[in-house]
C-alpha cells in the first residue's frame, strides 16, 4: 500500500472510516490502496482553485489527467501540490518549491517545460488574474511573431517550429509531416505549387542476400532473395508529397529497412554469418506495376522472387480460413451444449453460454430444427441413463 496521502490522513484524524467519508471523495475501493487514499470527485476537483507560487490562480479541473511523481513526492490534488508548466517558464524561481526551481524537463529541443508547484486558494476563480490568461497572451505573442516573420517568405506553419529559448520562429521541411496531417493540403507553400491530386505511394524491393553455412556441388554460394512492391507509406498521399520525401532525404527507405530488420541484422552479426538487405528499385508510383520480364531475368538468376501483393493475399486467406475454422469450432462447442443442458437449465444455471446459444438460435447459425434435433437426443440419452441406471 502506498503512503496515504494528505487528505487521507486529515479524513482519517477527524474521525472517518472508509465505508463513511464526506460526499467529495470518491467511494474506497480496490485501487485506493494505490493511490494513496481518498481522492476528490470530478465535482469537486473542478469547483477548486489553486494558485502558483506567484499568485496566478488555476482551476481544479486542470488537473483531470493524472499527477506527477517526482523525488518520491505525488505532486496531486490530494496532497495540496499540484504542478503546472511554469507560464512564465522561470528557472530557479525563489518562489517555487526548492526540488522543482533547477528542473527543468527535455521535452523538445527549443521548448522549455519548468514545473511549478500550486497551493489551494478560498478565492473565486477570476481569468484575469489567472495562469491561462498568460498562457493566451503568450500564444498571441507568438502568432504576432509568427506573422511577421513569414512577410514575403514561402512559410508553412505545419512545417515551422517557435524556440522558447530565443523566442524566434524557424522554417524547416519535413514532408512526413504532411503525410501524418489528417486533412491534406491541395496547395503547398513551400514548393509553391498546387499538388497533384492523383494519389500514390513509394514502391520499394528488398534484396536479402546469404551465405549459406554449408556449400555444395548444387548451391551457390550466395543465396539472393527479392521481396518485391514494398510500400513505405501506410496509406497514399499526393505523388509530389512522395517525390518530396525522397528529394529531401534519399536514403529515408534504406533507413526504414534496416529498422525493420533490425534483429536479423543484429543476429547475423553477433554469430558472424553474413547477411546484407538492401532497398532496390525504388519509385514513386500510383500502384505497384509487375515486371514479368525482370521477375524472369530474375528467377534464372537464381534469384528467390517473391511480391508483397500476394504474401497479403496468402496472409488474408490464412486469416480467413483460422477465423472459419474457429467459428465452426466455436458452433460445434455450442451445440454440444446444447446437447448436454436444455436451455432453461442453461439460463438458471450459466447464463453467459445461454446467451451465447440464444443468440446463435435467434441469428440461425444454429437452426430451429438443429435444437429441436439436440433436444429430442438429449432427452433420448438422459431416458437410456435413467433405464441403465434401473
Amino acid at each position: 500500500m502506498m503512503e496515504l496521502n494528505l487528505l487521507t490522513q486529515q479524513l482519517f484524524a477527524e474521525g472517518w472510516t472508509k465505508e463513511h467519508h464526506p460526499d467529495y471523495v470518491r467511494d474506497w475501493t480496490y485501487h485506493s490502496e494505490y493511490d494513496g487514499g481518498f481522492v476528490y470527485t470530478r465535482e469537486k476537483r473542478n469547483s477548486m482553485v489553486f494558485s502558483t507560487p506567484c499568485g496566478l490562480l488555476v482551476q481544479g479541473s486542470c488537473w483531470s489527467n493524472g499527477h506527477m511523481s517526482y523525488m518520491g513526492i505525488d505532486w496531486k490534488l490530494e496532497n495540496i501540490n499540484p504542478t503546472i508548466r511554469c507560464p512564465y517558464r522561470r528557472l530557479n524561481c525563489e518562489q517555487n518549491h526548492p526540488l522543482l526551481r533547477s528542473v527543468m524537463v527535455p521535452f523538445m529541443e527549443d521548448a522549455i517545460i519548468i514545473f511549478c508547484a500550486c497551493h489551494e486558494v478560498p478565492v473565486p476563480y477570476d481569468y484575469e488574474k489567472s495562469a491561462d490568461k498568460v498562457f493566451d497572451d503568450y500564444e498571441r505573442k507568438k502568432e504576432a511573431l509568427f506573422q511577421e516573420f513569414a512577410k514575403g517568405k514561402r512559410v508553412c506553419k505545419w512545417q515551422c517550429s517557435f524556440d522558447e529559448h530565443t523566442e524566434t520562429w524557424e522554417q524547416g521541411y519535413e514532408p512526413f509531416i504532411c503525410v501524418n496531417r489528417p486533412v491534406p493540403c491541395e496547395y503547398c507553400s513551400i514548393l509553391d505549387k498546387e499538388l497533384d491530386k492523383r494519389k500514390g505511394n513509394i514502391f520499394y524491393d528488398i534484396k536479402t542476400t546469404r551465405k549459406p553455412e554449408e556449400l555444395s556441388l548444387f548451391r551457390q554460394e550466395f543465396e539472393v532473395s527479392i521481396q518485391k512492391d514494398k510500400r513505405l507509406l501506410q496509406n497514399n498521399v499526393s505523388l509530389d508529397i512522395c517525390n518530396a520525401i525522397l528529394k529531401v532525404d534519399p536514403d529515408v527507405v534504406q533507413d526504414q529497412v534496416e529498422s525493420d530488420l533490425s534483429t536479423p541484422l543484429f543476429l547475423a552479426e553477433r554469430l558472424g554469418t553474413y547477411l546484407k538487405i538492401e532497398a532496390v528499385n525504388i519509385r514513386v508510383e500510383s500502384r505497384a506495376s509487375r515486371d514479368l520480364l525482370q521477375d524472369i531475368a530474375d528467377a534464372q538468376a537464381g534469384y528467390i522472387v517473391t511480391h508483397e501483393a500476394d504474401r497479403l493475399a496468402e496472409a488474408k486467406r490464412q486469416k480467413s480460413e483460422r477465423r472459419e475454422k474457429a467459428k465452426q469450432a466455436h458452433i460445434q462447442k455450442m451445440k454440444k451444449l446444447l446437447l448436454e443442458h436444455s436451455l432453461e437449465e442453461l439460463k438458471k444455471n450459466d447464463y453467459r453460454n445461454y446467451y451465447r446459444v440464444a443468440k446463435m438460435i435467434q441469428k440461425g447459425v444454429i437452426s430451429e430444427e438443429e435444437a429441436a434435433a439436440l433436444d429430442k437426443r438429449r432427452e433420448e440419452q438422459r431416458s437410456i441413463e435413467q433405464l441403465t441406471i434401473i
